[in-house]
């Protein structure tokens, strides 16, 4: 039986057979992703030593795409995260293989977002940390009432990401 492959599937998959876990192991098994976050802040900082290597090389002068080159790493624990997960829960292999698929998506999701966010940064200079973090999370609790509320046909969600794209990029022209 093929099983979703992202964390909301973790009890349902090792309180089945073969693992039949019990709910306090089933949690223990989240160890798994705090040691993933920690290999993805570790990959953000690095982001930052990559920036510095690479503006060294470039006499002085950083650019923001120094950055992505670390989104390789993080690439690579998606490949590793999403596979090695999916795959051992559908071949039924030990648990430890499941830890480290869960550890590699956490350290992926926790990794991108890091860079991502430290290079939207790095283009938008006036605009201040807050003001970006403000703005993507007004954007994600209005993404997510719209996904609660079944009604709302798909293509609206694409629309209203539109508009907030809309309204960013012209909120960064005044500034």
């Amino acid at each position: 039986m093929l099983h979703r492959t992202d964390v909301s599937t973790v009890s349902e998959i090792m309180t089945n057979e073969p693992y039949n876990f019990s709910t306090t192991a089933t949690g223990l098994m989240f160890l798994s992703a705090l040691v993933g976050s920690i290999f993805g802040y570790f990959t953000g900082v690095f982001a930052d030593t990559i920036v510095v290597f690479f503006a060294r090389r470039n006499g002085g002068v950083k650019e923001p795409e120094m950055r992505l080159w670390t989104l390789c790493i993080s690439f690579i624990y998606a490949g590793v995260g999403y596979l090695l997960y999916g795959w051992a829960a559908n071949a039924g292999l030990p648990w430890i293989a499941i830890a480290i698929g869960l550890g590699a998506m956490i350290a992926h999701q926790v990794s991108a977002c890091s860079i991502a966010t430290a290079y939207a940064m790095d283009c938008f200079p006036g605009v201040s940390s807050i003001q970006f973090k403000a703005h993507r999370i007004s954007k994600l609790t209005s993404l997510t009432d719209l996904r609660r509320n079944r009604r709302y046909p798909r293509h609206l969600l694409l629309v209203h990401q539109f508009r907030h794209h809309a309204v960013f990029a012209v909120f960064h022209r005044r500034y």
